[in-house]
């Protein structure tokens, strides 16, 4: 049809690099699928049904190196099932253990637990200065609560990960 995207189609940085190499159906993401970093290297690969990740994705490091492994169902992540720091130590054995991710300058970005493939306990993410950001708590891998912290230390606490806005009426 005209009009479509059909085919193998590629978005590139204004540095010339590839963003992203995917494979579209009727103007949708439907195939492998590679995303990149502005140096080149590859950031994730997995394949897209009708426009949603499913099976397993895997990501990278900039310095080309794996970070984790995750498998993906109707679009949303649903298991981690390996996680390894940026020396290549594996921190999540099958979908067991504790993360610990950093920022490119080694700023703590957060941390917490995985277990059976899924969140649990207390996960702790920070400021690049290193106080607190939130604090949430899984079991399970379901949502406890959670509470988020300003920068001026003020508290706010939250029962939905996520929380769109609604209209007053």
């Amino acid at each position: 049809k005209i009009g479509r995207t059909q085919g193998w189609t590629y978005d590139y940085y204004s540095n010339g690099n590839i963003q992203m190499k995917g494979y579209y159906q009727n103007n949708i993401l439907n195939g492998i699928t590679f995303y990149y970093y502005p140096n080149g290297a590859c950031h994730a690969v997995g394949c897209m049904v009708k426009g949603d990740r499913i099976g397993k994705w895997q990501y990278f490091y900039k310095s080309r190196t794996l970070q984790s492994e995750i498998q993906y169902d109707h679009g949303h992540p649903s298991k981690m099932l390996a996680f390894f720091d940026s020396t290549g130590t594996q921190l999540v054995f099958n979908g067991n253990g504790m993360i610990r991710e950093y920022d490119e300058t080694e700023n703590l970005i957060h941390e917490g637990s995985y277990k059976n493939y899924f969140k649990d306990g207390i996960w702790n993410g920070y400021y690049p200065d290193g106080s607190p950001f939130y604090r949430e708590v899984y079991k399970d891998g379901d949502f406890v609560k959670g509470e988020s912290f300003s920068s001026d230390s003020t508290r706010h606490k939250y029962e939905r990960p996520i929380e769109y806005p609604e209209p007053i009426n």
